[in-house]
Parts: C-alpha cells; sequence; structure tokens
C-alpha cells in the first residue's frame, strides 16, 4: 500500500464497479480475520476511479495494523450488500506472495467469478500478530487433544497454571492445561473437546494460537478453514 493509502482513501476501479456491482450504495463492508468495518463508498461516476472507500477507512487501516508496502487484495463476496473479503499480504517477505501476481504498489480487485478463493494453506501463510503464537494443521487426533510445542512452552510460558483460555470470535473457553509428564511441551485437555465442536473445527482447518494474556494464559484462536 502506498503511504497515501494508509492515511487517506482506496480507490476503486471504475472497471471493477461497472463489472461487478450493480448498484452503488453508500456503505459497503470490509471483512479480515474475524472482523468487519462498515467504510462509506464515495462515488466518482465521471472518474476513471469510479468509487472510494472513504469514512471508516482509517478505523480499518488502524484493526488491521496495515502498513506502506503491504498488499490489499480486496475480493467480493457479496454483489448485493457490496461485501469485501480483503486478503492482506506482509512485505516483510515473511509469506508466499507469487499466488497473486500483483502490483506491490497497488491495492487488487478480483473479478468474484474468475479468481478462485485463497485456500487454507495460503490464508494460514498470511496470519501474523504482535503477540507469541503458534500454528498447527488439525488431524483427526487433535479434534480430543491438542499438543503446545514444547519450543513454545519454553519461550512464553512461565507459569504451570493448570488452565489456559481460548478466544474465538465473541466467546471463551475454559480448557485444563497440562503439562507432559516428560517436561516437554503441553496439551489442551478437558474443554478442548467443547471449544472444537462448538467452533466447528474440522481436519484440515489451520490453527493459529495467540498468546494475549501470559499472566492467565488466555490464548486468541484463528481458524482457517
Amino acid at each position: 500500500m502506498r503511504s497515501s493509502y494508509i492515511k487517506n482513501e482506496v480507490y476503486v476501479p471504475r472497471r471493477f464497479i461497472m463489472r461487478h456491482i450493480l448498484e452503488i450504495k453508500e456503505i459497503a463492508t470490509l471483512r479480515h480475520s474475524d472482523r468487519s468495518w462498515p467504510v462509506k463508498l464515495r462515488s466518482y461516476p465521471h472518474s476513471v476511479q469510479g468509487a472510494a472507500f472513504s469514512s471508516g477507512w482509517l478505523a480499518f487501516v488502524r484493526g488491521t495494523r496495515l502498513h506502506v508496502g503491504n498488499v490489499c487484495v480486496f475480493e467480493l463476496i457479496d454483489r448485493d450488500d457490496v461485501v469485501f473479503r480483503v486478503y492482506i499480504f506482509s512485505s516483510a517477505g515473511r509469506y508466499k506472495r507469487s499466488e497473486c501476481r500483483v502490483n506491490h504498489l497497488e491495492p487488487v480487485f478480483r473479478d468474484p467469478t474468475s479468481w478462485r478463493p485463497l485456500a487454507t494453506p495460503e490464508l494460514a501463510r498470511q496470519f501474523d500478530s504482535e503477540h507469541p503464537f503458534f500454528k498447527l494443521v488439525i488431524r483427526q487426533g487433535h479434534l480430543r487433544i491438542l499438543s503446545v510445542p514444547d519450543r513454545f512452552i519454553r519461550q512464553h510460558i512461565q507459569e504451570n497454571k493448570g488452565t489456559a483460555t481460548l478466544r474465538y470470535s465473541d466467546r471463551l473457553w475454559p480448557v485444563k492445561f497440562l503439562r507432559c509428564k516428560n517436561g516437554k511441551g503441553a496439551l489442551f485437555s478437558a474443554g478442548w473437546i467443547a471449544f472444537a465442536r462448538e467452533s466447528h473445527l474440522c481436519v484440515g482447518n489451520v490453527c493459529a494460537f495467540e498468546l494475549i494474556d501470559r499472566e492467565d494464559n488466555v490464548f486468541k484462536v484463528s481458524i482457517f478453514r
């Protein structure tokens, strides 16, 4: 993203508007991860730009920690209500971006019929956080009990409290958090099955666990399906 996009507004190409948005509405919705932001969709009928995300765009920038140099892909997932799913690719070089073949100076708007949605591994690769985190591909055995990597435990968990809290969407699940007897790693046990069932976790999903509160062992969970 250019610095002007971070501060002001993002223009939606006129060609994209004419082909895919049947009716210009005052408000569009941007979705990223498990959050949504309403933004004003300002129309420019006589400009090559077509329209722009204006009021509400800065809240989206702050909420997603968007930085200059990031690449945004806007996927129109609902034409009637003008809802875009936004994929953000870091410029730090930690994730593959070749699949999108994008110009790194411009936001990219993709045709909802000609571009496939990003697959689960691609979505998971773009995940990043200011908090310590680990990611796991869910296997059959993980639906009953889940192992936390030993390296993560040694680096980030200072005290064995025996419990943890998982936060997903707007809900919380208490789970038993047991250190393994061999001293390597830990387990989410009692309470984990309820979390897996109620969050509709499936084999093949990728989960990212962010440790957002070290004192109380609170993990924010992101699920890539």
